[in-house]
């Protein structure tokens, strides 16, 4: 399954993902402070790829909302992260693709299959 999001050119979107365990259902513990999570983008027909470090968010998502109760209650508990993305993350219009990376501690990287579809087009 793919995740698809529409852009438009030199905007600098906030994008929120949510991670979970994909035989348990229960979200990716990115709480720990040594681990790290990461946007990596480029265009779809390109190699250049930009990584954009993502900050770890209180809650989980819960139908019609976000649990904050504990556990959840600590930043990347829940699987929640957010990429803020500048202008030099979609520099130009067209399709992009994406994948979230995290380090756990001793250096532990784990890549989820699902892959983001990005298409981003030029300003009216």
């Amino acid at each position: 399954m793919t995740i698809h999001l529409r852009l438009v050119k030199g905007n600098t979107p906030n994008i929120e993902l949510t991670e979970a365990d994909r035989v348990t259902g229960l979200p990716v513990d990115f709480s720990a402070a040594s681990t790290e999570v990461r946007l990596k983008t480029r265009l779809a027909s390109g190699v250049d790829v930009t990584e954009t470090v993502c900050t770890k968010l209180v809650g989980r998502k819960v139908p019609g909302g976000i649990d904050t109760e504990p556990p959840y209650d600590l930043a990347g508990r829940g699987g929640r992260v957010v990429a803020e993305c500048d202008a030099t993350v979609f520099p130009e219009a067209g399709e992009y693709e994406g994948e979230l990376e995290a380090t756990f501690a001793g250096s532990q990287v784990a890549t989820p299959y699902q892959k983001l579809r990005i298409d981003v087009r030029e300003p009216v």
